[in-house]
């Protein structure tokens, strides 16, 4: 038959995205509100019938401070992540995902590095052939006493599997 899709269980793919941009921010002291694309996707699905696709997003968060505190403060910063899928050119936000990362502040210097990740499963595919997938870092926030020396967010990866559902 022509035109037509032959649902197999074993039909997958997997996509592999791409870092678009790091995020590089020094002597940090008010709220960011410009976001920053982190990592896209593109996915294809002209072959599956009624396709899931899942996401994989991973990134490096590495906050530094060499401030010297008198007592026990400290201080942070809040990450807003949006995941979002671009079909037909029409952009609409899949998920939300706030990080909140803590330093205590003390006698020197200070270093917090560690990975932030999510998978998120995306059954309502569109009915274009193809869909763009992308991270972006919508916002960052201070939380008291509202002071980063430098904030880094690198390494982001963004995957994709997808397969047909055949019932």
């Amino acid at each position: 038959m022509r035109g037509s899709h032959v649902c197999r269980k074993e039909a997958a793919a997997l996509y592999c995205g791409r870092e678009v941009e790091r995020v590089n921010l020094t002597d940090i002291t008010s709220d960011i509100l410009e976001p920053t694309t982190l990592a896209r996707l593109n996915v294809e699905v002209r072959r599956l019938p009624k396709p899931i696709v899942t996401i994989d997003f991973s990134t490096i968060i590495q906050i530094h401070d060499t401030g010297i505190s008198d007592g026990d403060d400290t201080s942070g910063v809040e990450l807003v992540f949006e995941l979002k899928k671009t079909c037909q050119g029409d952009t609409q936000t899949l998920k939300e995902y706030s990080v909140i990362r803590y330093i205590e502040l003390g006698d020197g210097n200070y270093t917090l590095r560690n990975s932030f990740l999510f998978t998120y499963c995306d059954d309502m595919f569109c009915d274009e052939k193809s869909c763009i997938y992308a991270v972006d870092l919508t916002s960052i926030r201070l939380i008291e006493p509202g002071r980063i020396e430098e904030l880094l967010v690198e390494d982001s990866a963004i995957n994709a599997l997808v397969q047909a559902r055949c019932n």
